[in-house]
């Protein structure tokens, strides 16, 4: 373990998400949010994986737009300056891999300071 602990030294490299339009958004890592709100990501991460693996048989509309509406409310905390129009075009698979993605990403950088 290093010595000194350097509250100067160069962040990560940025995980960034390219938006249908084109333009580059920054998504942010767990270091980058406060307690609560990382707490509330999580909790979301773990609604999600319960709703998403419903049988499929007893998927009820209701149910799929709670499970978009949750999605949406994850990809708004990971990646804020993602335009809601553009979110808007994203169906079901975009929305899971985006969020299966970050979670691969940032699950690696546990060492470097996440709360994860």
């Amino acid at each position: 373990m290093a010595k000194n602990f350097n509250l100067t030294a160069a962040p990560p490299e940025p995980l960034t998400v390219n938006a249908f339009d084109g333009r580059e958004h920054v998504a942010k890592s767990p270091a980058e949010f406060g307690l609560a709100d990382y707490a509330r990501l999580m909790a979301l991460k773990e609604t999600i994986a319960g709703m998403v693996g419903v049988n499929i048989t007893t998927l009820t509309v209701e149910k799929a737009l709670a499970v978009e509406s949750i999605m949406d409310e994850f990809l708004q905390m990971i990646v804020p300056t993602f335009p809601p129009e553009q979110r808007a075009r994203m169906n079901f698979g975009h929305k899971q891999q985006l969020i299966n993605w970050w979670l691969a990403e940032v699950g690696t950088k546990k060492a470097e300071g996440s709360h994860a």
